[in-house]
């Protein structure tokens, strides 16, 4: 419950597992370059309450569970970089700085990000985060990268939700997205999002209440499952298969040929639109 305060190229290391009490405060001062990070490194982290103040590039590189601390990082040339094995179980994420996720994440109670970046996928680019049943990621952000809004990593919905509302409105999912409804219903919610990776539903329902936009991805949608797409649809290519089915909803565009070889469901009300010189071809069943 006391205050630690790690400066400029300094490492505070507690071998142990701690928790971070309600009184408590972590105070990271770190420089501009990496070697004058301030970090944490250590044993596991339990953070459910206190405070976590960041100025400069900062690091913890335990693994570390956010359960209702506050955690700051208040102007653009601030960063913390979660290195070790994340869980977000809740808890208050401000600033107009960097959070990046190097370290993989377990959503495992309702959390929101309201930083101006939250770098999701890391430095490498290949961060994986794993949303369990029933609970919802939300991300209000300015971006969730640096500088732009592409994700390449890994997101596994296990019938959980995420909310992803950026500044354009628009974002990316260049990596791989995972949709398994064994536990629940995973579901997309918030801004466009434009597929160009690989989204893989099984297991039963999974939901995009959000706009889609499809630029030549790869779908697979399993035996027994549905993927529907309830906030209207944009179709230019890609790859389109399994037993499964997708349903429609509203307005559907297709910009470029496109072959869908999943069961084909238009719900009451849609329309499809197929722009001049552009050919869809269904090869399996059509439902109306």
């Amino acid at each position: 419950d006391g205050t630690m305060t790690i400066g400029s190229g300094h490492v505070l290391t507690i071998a142990q597992a701690w928790i971070l009490g309600g009184g408590g405060l972590i105070d990271l001062n770190g420089g501009a370059a990496f070697s004058d990070r301030a970090r944490v490194a250590g044993g596991l982290i339990t953070a459910p309450g206190g405070q976590i103040d960041v100025s400069g590039l900062t690091h913890i590189d335990s693994a570390i569970t956010f359960s209702g601390a506050s955690v700051s990082i208040p102007t653009a040339s601030d960063t913390l970089e979660l290195n070790g094995v994340t869980t977000f179980a809740g808890g208050s994420f401000t600033g107009l700085g960097t959070l990046k996720q190097d370290g993989t994440a377990t959503v495992t109670d309702d959390t929101t990000i309201s930083v101006a970046t939250y770098d999701w996928d890391g430095n490498g680019g290949g961060t994986a985060t794993t949303i369990n049943s029933g609970k919802t990621f939300t991300l209000n952000v300015t971006n969730i990268d640096s500088g732009n809004d592409n994700l390449d990593g890994t997101i596994n919905l296990s019938g959980g939700t995420i909310d992803v509302n950026v500044a354009d409105n628009t974002w990316t999912m260049r990596g791989t997205l995972n949709m398994d409804s064994a536990s629940g219903t995973p579901t997309v919610a918030g801004d466009r999002m434009i597929v160009t990776g690989t989204m893989d539903v099984v297991n039963g329902v999974s939901n995009v209440t959000a706009e889609a936009s499809f630029q030549a991805p790869t779908v697979s949608v399993g035996a027994g499952s549905y993927l529907q797409l309830q906030g209207g649809s944009t179709f230019n290519g890609g790859s389109y298969t399994g037993t499964g089915r997708i349903s429609v909803y509203g307005a559907v565009n297709v910009t470029g040929d496109t072959t869908i070889d999943t069961i084909f469901r238009t719900i009451g009300g849609s329309t499809i639109n197929v722009s001049s010189g552009v050919a869809l071809t269904r090869n399996g069943e059509t439902e109306y």
